[in-house]
């Protein structure tokens, strides 16, 4: 599990795990972070997940919260 860098890095931080996944070195990546809404461009390999209280939520409570 990865704790984002700061906003400049995050970036960063995603492409390097794309292209380690890109190259079979790394399967999987769970990354959280404390977000006032979902990002506008995630690349469709990137899957955003709302939990609240403990419960993982769909796009429908994604898009409420914000």
């Amino acid at each position: 599990m990865l704790d984002p860098p700061p906003l400049t890095a995050r970036g960063q931080l995603f492409h390097l795990l794309m292209a380690a996944n890109k190259v079979g070195t790394l399967d999987s990546a769970i990354v959280c972070g404390t977000l006032k809404e979902k990002p506008a461009k995630l690349p469709p390999e990137i899957n955003a997940v709302w939990i609240e209280n403990g419960i993982a939520g769909s796009d429908q409570q994604l898009q409420k919260a914000s």
